[in-house]
């Protein structure tokens, strides 16, 4: 496999991912909206979906490498898992979040789950994927 090839699966499974990205927000944002959740709270559910999601989808992997070629490996690991998940995008709403007012406890919160819903996903890929 040249590298070049290499490049291009993981340049195209990170646009996969990162729509998969944009529709875990967007899915988040129309349950939300039924309700009464505000923009910021729709934006934090989809942030939580897509890192629980990437998490797993990289415990399938890793659990699983051995049967997988190199290149499709790279490409859904670093392609489609990388692009859908983000922990810049999770520190952003964190910070954004604790400057509210009353926001450090409720900040704090959100990134327990963040961190505990990928930790969680993570072995339960790991374990399927084995």
């Amino acid at each position: 496999m040249t590298h070049w090839s290499l490049w291009l699966g993981i340049a195209l499974g990170g646009a996969l991912g990162a729509l998969a990205r944009a529709a875990c927000l967007w899915a988040a944002e129309a349950v939300t909206a039924q309700g009464n959740a505000t923009e910021k709270a729709a934006a934090r559910y989809g942030l939580l979906v897509a890192n629980t999601l990437g998490c797993f989808g990289i415990g399938l992997l890793v659990g699983g490498v051995s049967s997988l070629p190199e290149w499709l490996f790279h490409s859904l690991a670093v392609g489609v898992c990388g692009s859908l998940t983000t922990f810049s995008t999770l520190c952003a709403q964190w910070v954004q979040q604790a400057r509210e007012s009353a926001g450090v406890p409720k900040a704090l919160i959100q990134l327990g789950l963040n961190l505990a819903f990928g930790y969680a996903a993570l072995s339960a890929g790991l374990a399927v994927g084995a």
